[in-house]
């Protein structure tokens, strides 16, 4: 019988006498069956589960001795999982209560809050380069401090329009990031303002955040000046938030930067300024010449929201369409 216990353990309770807070171990009594011998290895049944034990020299059969046994663990309260019927949306349909796709973590607007500056890069078309035929311009937002790319934004407009009113022309301007997704985060609108004939017609552009119809949060105006050409930054409740001037002469040499200067509103108090950077090596200063791809660095002022740096990259895409866009045949009409 001793030898049957040595070479399979018997199954036995035993009583728990006391019980330290966890995750001390637990302290047990076990009686020794009759028919085991010291030596011989038990299996007890503890708070954890079975432990193996070895009942100690000296102990009889009927005997008690004491171990220490691991205290069981604790319990997680079970998670109740809720099954929902899956919801059908239709293209462009949000659901109440769930957040528009693209606008978090994943390349969402939040980048362009976090950035100080950004620099907005023209991708060059060499189709209308050669032909004169002119193309919808797209665009490249990066970080200007590492390098990022952020953004991608193209234009949508009608083909007629685009060879008749050049760069007066209307336009929807439309933000996606540059992770994929499709997702349209913002669009710039530009009305068609044509100044051919009748110079004196201010130009203007709205920007809203989200896809085509979204509310808008701002628009930018140009201002009726004499020399200096100035726009208004407007929120979405028609208050001026900044002004933007620029030089006297608004010439696009590729060797020189051409610097329009954010303003606190009736203050000559620079806050931040948009820069049309100046071609660094023969081929950018080419590609300038030749082509009507154009580089803008914008600072943006300290505490800007993102409802401003959005308007303000809206101001980018004006000032490019009304002063350097066909400078390569003679300079802007405005």
């Amino acid at each position: 019988m001793a030898t049957t216990a040595e070479t399979q353990p018997m199954v036995i309770a035993a009583t728990p006498v006391v019980a330290a807070a966890a995750p001390a171990p637990t302290t047990m009594q076990v009686t020794c069956p009759e028919g085991v011998v010291a030596g011989a290895l038990l299996q007890v049944q503890g708070p954890s589960g079975p432990v193996n034990v070895q009942v100690p020299a000296g102990v009889a059969p009927g005997q008690v001795f004491m171990i220490q046994v691991p205290a069981a663990a604790p319990m997680a309260a079970p998670v109740q999982m809720m099954q929902q019927p899956a919801m059908m949306a239709s293209p462009g349909m949000m659901m109440t209560g769930m957040a528009p796709p693209n606008m978090g973590g994943g390349g969402g607007l939040e980048m362009l809050e976090a950035c100080s500056k950004v620099f907005l890069k023209q991708r060059v078309e060499l189709f209308e380069a050669f032909t004169d035929f002119e193309t919808c311009n797209s665009y490249e937002i990066y970080n200007a401090e590492t390098g990022q790319l952020l953004f991608i934004l193209g234009e949508s407009s009608e083909c007629c329009e685009r060879q008749c009113c050049k760069n007066q022309r209307s336009f929807e301007m439309l933000m996606t990031s540059a992770m994929g997704g499709g997702q349209v985060l913002a669009n710039f609108e530009r009305p068609l303002k044509c100044t051919q004939q009748i110079p004196c017609i201010l130009q203007e552009m709205t920007i809203a955040i989200g896809p085509q119809g979204s509310p808008p949060v701002g628009k930018i105006e140009q201002q009726c000046t004499l020399c200096m050409p100035k726009f208004n930054v407007i929120n979405a409740q028609g208050a001026v938030m900044y002004e933007l001037s620029g030089p006297l002469c608004v010439c696009d040499i590729p060797c020189i930067d051409v610097e329009f200067f954010i303003k606190a509103p009736g203050s000559e108090d620079v806050l931040g300024k948009i820069t049309k950077t100046s071609a660094q090596g023969l081929n950018a200063i080419a590609a300038q010449m030749f082509t009507q791809a154009d580089n803008f660095m914008a600072e943006f002022p300290p505490g800007a929201t993102l409802d401003q740096k959005m308007v303000l990259l809206g101001g980018i895409i004006l000032l490019d369409f009304m002063f350097f866009e066909n400078s390569n045949e003679g300079g802007s009409s405005f």
